[in-house]
């Protein structure tokens, strides 16, 4: 909670969206093996698969950081080079 509110303090929900986008998964995983004694698929199809799933997760986090709506632009008009 700590953490949240100061991303929230720290600039637009836009910005700091994509920092909760990747963290959340991640907490509740660890909060899930650690607390409630959850495990983890372990196998090779299944790790490939959790792998992947990540890499999309932070690509598509990276890709909201760096939208145009985060820097305030009309996302219609493209940024000059």
């Amino acid at each position: 909670m700590t953490l949240a509110t100061n991303a929230l303090r720290a600039g637009p929900l836009a910005a700091s969206q994509p920092g909760f986008t990747i963290v959340d998964p991640l907490i509740a995983a660890t909060v899930g093996v650690l607390l409630f004694g959850e495990r983890l698929q372990t196998g090779a199809g299944d790790l490939a698969i959790e792998i992947a799933a990540l890499a999309v997760l932070g690509l598509g986090a990276w890709g909201l950081s760096r939208s145009a709506l985060v820097g305030g632009g009309d996302p219609g008009v493209p940024e000059p080079l």
